[in-house]
């Protein structure tokens, strides 16, 4: 994916979209100070998207990239086809961590160049893997599962136990995107077999917050906690706290979907601290949007709508499509809520021609969900009641079965005259 420009602190350094720029001024003209439209401020929120920064995010990457400079550098003919091949994975690690998406990517790239070239299996299966994570971040599924796909054939024709375990996660999180239940599940549970078979507690607590997260998903929620009580003590001894941050997200969201938000409010705090403590970007935007849905439920949509305007910023800077689009469609039921039809109408025609063009089954899901809520609370049942049976049938698509019986439920009463 490319990616969009980044500011640099100094205006004349940015390159602003002089196109959408100028007609947007233009609009403001013809519209006059005082009568400025919904659409204006639509544009200006999506333009924001591509300039909200981080000061010292931004000073810790310059850091960063001076120092991988600097010993290239001094390395000089020193650095052998190993050597470069361990300084493209571990920069790429440090640069996917700060959420620098194109840096991270080259690096990766790089690695198997190298891994092909140096005829190591092992560092080659890794960097496939890695570059399959990003891949699944930017919402390209189908060239993740290749990436995984390929690190498993080479790890398994190398007979290497651990390396075909870690492949089979990576895989299972692909699978968890496609909502293909069945194989995330035997995915897993093939990974979660070698995993305690050579008692890898970092691999075991992987494999039982992905399982955690598709039970969540699914309406599992007293196994996914089972999953998460597994994974949390293990990530703890290990000092994990990448692994913590994601499973307190987890965590929080199983909570909230049992309404109880005191506990969710608990964890998503403290995925937000250990994720802070890493500097990993994503983990943190991730748990924002989760708690983003926490706020929107306890009505405090005032916070909602601020947090989600900086998350989509962030999403959209790490080239994150899936969570730009989720968050788009936060602001559509934000804005629903405040009864701003049009921006709430705006935000979540973004997420469903997203959602479609991807094929994400569960985005299209939730997006239709939203869409019916947004006729409902205009009044229009019958658009209201057509919606909502688009999403059951993309519920019940991914065999998120509590989800589609709450559809269900919600038809019922549509259809009593009742409101749902």
């Amino acid at each position: 994916m490319k990616m969009k420009p980044k500011t640099t602190g100094n205006s004349n350094a940015l390159d602003l979209p002089v196109g959408e720029l100028t007609n947007l001024l233009q609009r403001i003209e013809t519209a006059g100070q005082i009568d400025i439209n919904h659409e204006i401020v639509y544009l200006l929120e999506k333009l924001s998207r591509r300039f909200i920064t981080d000061e010292y995010q931004e000073k810790s990457v310059q850091h960063f990239r001076f120092a991988v400079e600097q010993f290239r550098k001094f390395a000089g003919s020193q650095l052998d086809t190993m050597g470069e091949l361990n300084l493209s994975l571990s920069a790429g690690r440090t640069y996917a961590l700060m959420g620098e998406v194109q840096e991270a990517t080259a690096c990766y790239e790089r690695a198997v160049e190298l891994g092909e070239k140096a005829k190591d299996g092992h560092s080659l299966a890794e960097a496939l893997r890695l570059l399959g994570n990003l891949r699944l971040q930017q919402g390209a599924i189908d060239a993740a599962l290749r990436h995984f796909q390929k690190s498993l054939k080479i790890s398994k024709n190398n007979g290497e136990l651990l390396d075909q375990a870690f492949a089979l996660n990576s895989l299972a999180a692909a699978y968890f995107q496609k909502a293909a239940w069945g194989k995330m599940e035997k995915t897993c549970n093939n990974a979660l077999e070698i995993a305690e078979h050579l008692g890898h507690d970092e691999l075991t607590a992987c494999v039982y917050n992905n399982l955690g997260s598709m039970y969540s998903l699914r309406g599992r929620l007293e196994q996914a906690l089972g999953a998460l009580q597994k994974c949390i003590p293990l990530f703890e001894k290990i000092g994990d706290y990448r692994g913590l941050a994601e499973a307190y997200n987890n965590m929080g969201t199983v909570y909230r979907d049992k309404d109880l938000w005191g506990d969710a409010g608990k964890c998503y705090a403290k995925s937000l601290r250990y994720a802070e403590t890493m500097g990993d970007v994503f983990v943190k935007a991730s748990t924002s949007l989760n708690r983003i849905e926490l706020y929107i439920r306890m009505y405090d949509l005032e916070v909602a709508k601020k947090q989600c305007l900086n998350v989509l910023g962030q999403f959209h800077r790490l080239g994150h499509k899936a969570g730009e689009i989720d968050a788009c469609r936060m602001l559509g039921i934000i804005y629903t809520k405040e009864e701003n039809w049009s921006l709430a109408r705006k935000y979540l025609d973004e997420a469903i021609t997203f959602a479609e063009s991807s094929e994400n089954t569960l985005m299209q899901a939730e997006a239709y969900s939203a869409l019916a809520d947004f006729y409902f609370m205009q009044g229009n049942k019958q658009q209201a009641a057509a919606h909502l049976q688009t999403a059951r049938e993309h519920y019940r698509a991914m065999h998120a079965l509590k989800k589609q019986k709450k559809i269900e439920a919600r038809l019922k009463q549509l259809q009593a005259g009742e409101n749902p």
